[in-house]
């Protein structure tokens, strides 16, 4: 027998209101429960993607820089020559 299953042969009238009663107040706390899941794990993947954003800025900046020495020194050993 699945757990929470009812046999509603053997209940009356006020018992299955009742019943509904408890079902759509456990309904109502799965969707704020599933809710607040969601909006953590939105938080969660905004905050993720603004660090990926700012690795990834600092990553091409460096790269900049480093293009910019290797020109340099690419001048420098022109002008030896």
């Amino acid at each position: 027998m699945l757990q929470g299953q009812v046999h509603l042969a053997t209940i009356k009238g006020p018992q299955i209101a009742e019943l509904a009663a408890t079902r759509q107040q456990q309904l109502r706390a799965c969707d704020q429960k599933s809710q607040t899941i969601f909006y953590q794990e939105k938080a969660r993947q905004i905050n993720e993607r603004g660090r990926l954003r700012e690795e990834l800025e600092l990553v091409s900046t460096q790269e900049r820089c480093t293009r910019e020495m290797v020109a340099s020194r690419d001048q420098q050993i022109l002008g030896w020559n």
